[in-house]
Formats: structure tokens, sequence, C-alpha cells
């Protein structure tokens, strides 16, 4: 969930919800300021950016749970946040720290819970953990076996799908639940999925889905309306098309969430699937629901748990919150609102109890929970405003 960012109703309870929620998905320890300490005034329109002497910009960003990854027009992929698994490379952390250099040409950037992977120069390369144990960890930027080419990759939490040059699928790690499209389980080799004309890829707890210039397709598990369909009542390896969802533009889901949501060509929002922490129940159901449009063009969109960023061409960044009824067990979102103060945004990413934007001068700014250094800002603390994160290394 975002943390509240000014004068529009934003602080709410957000950061008491966040500490509920990263402690329903399994974060860290996180220390909050104890409620008799008063909260410090802050002006509502001011961003806090932290001053850098540093002239580096970011050019691609990916936000995973508990560690992120951005590349640099200097050709290096740097990563904060958690150093579990390598997503640090060797380093301790909390990063930034370089974990590959002479990258060109970069196109996407994804980060899941224990694997991050970089299109560059039109090859998938992956750093991370590839199987179960200490031993499987690959802390250098590797090709991925079996991919010729790359051309987009989405990151979930035991398994994650790319796309290729010629818009073919091919999926990676853990087959449960029939998440990958196949019965192979395997980081080091991946299998192709039986879709063509691949265009957007976004791949969730246990589920996966892929645009088409056609219908969107979707396999893994059913249950909860994660395939945006009510034809499959258990799960599948083959995929299935989402009802009444077509030509999409992008795809996006979070990587230990279970709903997806497509941008249409009309700008309007469709979405699916289980809204809320890992425990939740609370489904959209089985037929996709669109979201009330913002007003104006949308750019690009992303998933969190408990809500959906819609980043518009103009650069303004708007946000839907879910309302849940757990005792229903159902779910909604509501009205979008623009968030305030926010310098012109390209990219968004939600993580667990945090959230980071790419801006259009290539600034990368997060907020939210900073348990394990995932802010970049080399600070555990917690900050309800945006702070830019530090590209120095130590």
């Amino acid at each position: 969930m975002v943390v509240a960012l000014a004068s529009g109703g934003m602080v709410e309870c957000g950061m008491v919800r966040r500490a509920l929620l990263c402690v329903l998905l399994g974060c860290e320890t996180v220390t909050v300021r104890p409620p008799t300490e008063p909260e410090p005034e802050v002006d509502d329109e001011v961003v806090d950016e932290a001053p850098s002497a540093s002239s580096l910009r970011a050019v691609a960003l990916g936000v995973g749970p508990r560690a992120s990854c951005a590349a640099l027009d200097d050709g290096s992929l740097r990563c904060w946040g958690t150093a579990t698994d390598g997503l640090l490379a060797s380093e301790e952390g909390p990063g930034p720290v370089i974990v590959a250099t002479g990258l060109a040409d970069v196109q996407v950037v994804s980060v899941g819970l224990v694997r991050a992977c970089v299109v560059a120069d039109g090859v998938l390369r992956c750093h991370g953990r590839t199987g179960a144990g200490a031993d499987t960890v690959v802390r250098e930027l590797t090709e991925v076996r079996g991919i010729a080419s790359g051309r987009d990759v989405a990151l979930a939490e035991e398994h994650g799908c790319a796309i290729d040059a010629d818009a073919q699928v091919w999926c990676f790690g853990s087959s449960n639940m029939g998440r990958t499209g196949s019965r192979r389980d395997s980081w080091r080799v991946s299998a192709q999925v039986a879709v063509s004309g691949a265009q957007s890829i976004a791949v969730g707890r246990l589920q996966s889905c892929v645009s088409t210039a056609g219908p969107v397709q979707c396999w893994g598990l059913a249950a909860g309306g994660r395939l945006g369909t009510s034809s499959v009542r258990y799960y599948t390896e083959t995929p299935v098309p989402v009802e009444g969802v077509e030509a999409a533009r992008q795809l996006a889901s979070h990587p230990l969430g279970s709903q997806t949501c497509a941008l249409l060509a009309d700008d309007e929002i469709a979405c699916w699937g289980i809204v809320g922490p890992a425990l939740s129940r609370t489904s959209l159901g089985a037929t996709p629901v669109r979201l009330t449009p913002v007003g104006e063009p949308i750019l690009r969109v992303a998933v969190g748990p408990l809500e959906v960023l819609a980043i518009a061409e103009s650069g303004a960044l708007y946000r839907y919150v879910a309302d849940t009824d757990a005792e229903a067990q159902t779910a909604r979102y509501g009205e979008p609102s623009r968030l305030p103060a926010m310098p012109s945004v390209v990219d968004a990413g939600i993580g667990l109890a945090h959230t980071c934007v790419l801006t259009s001068d290539g600034q990368v700014m997060c907020w939210g929970l900073g348990a394990g250094g995932r802010l970049g800002n080399r600070s555990n603390e917690a900050h309800e405003h945006p702070v830019a994160v530090r590209w120095e290394t130590m």
C-alpha cells in the first residue's frame, strides 16, 4: 500500500496498515515510531528529496517485495534492500550496490522475491536464487538457458516468465499449480508456453498472464478468479482466455499477489483475481472489473496487494485503493485519487509496504517502510514522503 503523501487524505492509517500487511506477507522485523511520539510537521507541497551530487540517471526500474534494482545511464545495474538470495550480489546491503556494469540498451528490469532479471541489448540475464539452498545462488547476471533473446520479463515469488524477440513465452521456476505452463521445475532452464504473438507479461504468486493482439491469456491456479475466467475449476497449465479482455497494452501483477490488471487500448484498466494479503480471500471475481477512468491518457499501471497505481502520459500518478469485505469475501476499487506533490512519473512499482517511482528526469524516489534499506537512501527509517535513492556506493 502506498503511504500517505500529502494533504489529499493520504496519511490516514497508512503506516499501520503497511505494518500489518508486512507482517501478514512475511517481511523482516519492522520498527515504527511509538504512538506517543508526535509526528513531525511537513510541508504538504514538498517532496523530501535528498540532495545528491551524482549526475547518474536511471533508465529502467524494477521493484520487488524486499529489494529493488535500477539500470543507470552509465551501464550499471544497482540494487538495494534485503540482501538475501544474492539480490545484492556479494554485498550485505542495504545498498544501492553495483550488481553489474557494461549493460547497453536496457529495456526491462524485473525483481521478484528471490531473483532479479534484466533485458539488455536483447539478452535476458538474471541473478539470485536458482533452486533450493544457499548453494544455488547466482550472484552475477547470467543468461537464462533456453531463451535465445529477450524482450520482456516478469518475476513473482517462485517463478518467472519472459517474452523473446519472436513473441514466444518462456517460463522458469516452480511449476506448482501450473504457473509455468509446464511440469518442469527449473530456474536454470526455461520451458516454452503455448502462446504466440505475446506483447506483455505479468506473473503473480500462483498465476501467469500474457497479452496478445487478441485476448489476454492466463494459466496457473484458478481459485479466486486469478485466471479471469470461470471455465477452469482448479488449475491449468494451458493458457485460457480472460473473459472480455483483449488487445491489452500492458499487464501488471504483484510478485506476492493474486490479482492482475490490464491497461486497455481505450485507457481503461481491467482487473481480476484476489485483492489483499496472502491470507485474504477477498476476490474481485472471475469476471474482470473495469476501474473508473482517471480522465486522461494512461502510460502504465502498477499493482500492489491492496492498490493499483496508474501513471498518466502527463506524468501524473493516480491511486486506486481497494475496499475489501472479508465477511463477504469480495473486493472493489473506488474512485482514483491523484497523488499530490509528485514529480513527473514515467514508471512505478509497489513492493512490500513501500513504493518506488522513476521520474522523467531519471531519478528514483521511494517511500513507505524502510526496513532492510528498501527505500535506497541507506537508512532503515520509514518515510511518508518520497526520498531520492542515493546512487553513490559505500
